[in-house]
């Protein structure tokens, strides 16, 4: 190796980093430059409490299927990293309020984690889930439609289990299943 790659070694990996997410980020760099000035942050503090938000409302809209944040059309993803961002530079610059309150959700994840046998090897997961046996027919997950027929009957009086509706008019026979 030439002097050159030993001290290029020794600095920021960026190769790791696609470009595709810089670049998609900044529609929602732009529009944030746009309503709040660029750069803002970095001279006027902020809460990381209220980005930390931003992130959850961008991150649940996503989760539930919305692509684009219905002001902006920017995509929730470009938000997300945006304020991700935002929130490093901040704390690099020193203008990060840490408001946060503490709590014990670390501790609950940890132990959820430690109190179920799943979680605690994951390599052993991934033998299981290979391994994994079908479910008979009758225990295959409904499909959307499957669901939708059956909310249909509008009947107040739906028993759901884990996959089924147990109620007298839904029937396993009439729901169409679909295999995983």
């Amino acid at each position: 190796m030439n002097e050159k790659d030993v001290q290029g070694a020794k600095k920021a990996p960026l190769r790791y980093v696609p470009p595709s997410m810089v670049v998609f980020a900044a529609p929602a760099f732009a529009e944030g430059a746009r309503k709040y000035g660029q750069f803002d942050w970095r001279e006027t503090p902020i809460s990381y409490a209220a980005h930390l938000e931003a992130v959850e409302r961008h991150y649940l809209a996503l989760k539930d299927g919305e692509d684009l944040a219905p002001d902006s059309k920017i995509h929730h993803l470009a938000h997300l990293e945006a304020a991700v961002g935002v929130i490093i530079d901040a704390m690099l610059y020193g203008t990060l309020i840490d408001d946060r309150v503490p709590g014990p959700a670390g501790n609950l994840l940890e132990q959820v984690k430690q109190d179920n046998p799943t979680y605690q090897n994951m390599d052993n997961l991934r033998t299981v889930e290979k391994s994994r046996v079908p479910p008979p027919e009758d225990q295959l997950p409904l499909t959307r439609d499957a669901i939708r027929r059956c909310l249909d009957h509008d009947c107040p009086e739906h028993v759901w289990d884990d996959v089924n509706c147990n109620h007298e008019k839904c029937t396993r026979e009439s729901l169409r299943r679909v295999k995983i």
